[in-house]
């Protein structure tokens, strides 16, 4: 009887698990910058709506030149990204953190900064200590359609994800990586719902630069954006926000503009 329950589950798992195309990008979500994520969601969509389907979401951790070397093996069409929840409780640094950063720019191909378009915002929260860098990435997505459940019904088995560049088994703490998948990797199931998924666009991976720290004005116009419920005040409040930052007198931000990374 406990093997026909195990081959029943198998054959109604089966037909929900996502089984191609071979090479795609899988990131997994929760609650960030103290905020929730039904929340971060719903600022997505603002986002994506605003941007005629671009949109991006910040990640924490480097997929190095994984992106660019994966294109060829997918061309002509974009990389996929699937967003599944993650399966463990948000720690206590991302739901309460003690100071939030607003990213302002990413680093372009020539080496120097470039400004985030005006619709995209991404933020995350302020570690502290003193082997701490401030480094974070984003991913940049195009959708055509809303991105909450718009593939609610798939699900990926990490037993058969494998890292690109390595082929090693996706661990539980990794959070965002470019995988290979492929049903022979693996026998077990390990099911991740998917949320919601989007093509890579542009460079498809950037790393952020020119942080600021939300604070005094900033913060205020912050905490509005989001309690906005409508596309047309949350933009409104996004390019107020992105205003005052300009107008703010951080160094920080006005120097490191005229960095050339490829050469600090």
């Amino acid at each position: 009887m406990k093997r026909q329950n195990q081959q029943k589950m198998q054959s109604r798992t089966d037909a929900q698990v996502y089984e191609g195309p071979a090479i795609f990008c899988w990131t997994k979500i929760g609650t960030e910058a103290g905020q929730p994520l039904d929340k971060i969601l719903n600022r997505k969509e603002f986002e994506r709506h605003s941007g005629g389907g671009l949109f991006a979401w910040g990640i924490g951790n480097s997929l190095g030149n994984a992106v660019e070397k994966a294109k060829p093996f997918c061309s002509p069409k974009a990389i996929k990204v699937f967003f599944t929840p993650m399966k463990s409780v948000a720690k206590r640094a991302d739901v309460s953190p003690s100071k939030l950063l607003f990213w302002n720019s990413y680093i372009g191909r020539n080496g120097y900064a470039i400004d985030l378009p005006e619709h995209i915002l991404i933020t995350s929260k302020d570690n502290v200590g003193p082997k701490y860098k401030k480094n974070h990435y984003a991913l940049l997505c195009y959708s055509d359609e809303k991105i909450v459940g718009n593939n609610a019904d798939l699900m990926i088995n990490a037993a058969w994800a494998r890292n690109f560049s390595t082929l090693n088994q996706i661990g539980h703490s990794q959070v965002t990586s470019l995988v290979k998948y492929d049903k022979s990797f693996g026998k077990s199931i390990n099911e991740y719902s998917v949320s919601f998924s989007a093509d890579l666009a542009y460079e498809g991976f950037v790393k952020l630069c020119n942080p600021i720290e939300l604070a005094s004005e900033m913060l205020i116009i912050y905490k509005e954006i989001e309690m906005q419920k409508d596309h047309e005040s949350w933009i409104n409040l996004v390019k107020q926000l992105k205003w005052t930052v300009r107008k703010s007198k951080h160094r920080f931000y006005q120097v490191q503009l005229g960095i050339n990374y490829k050469n600090a």
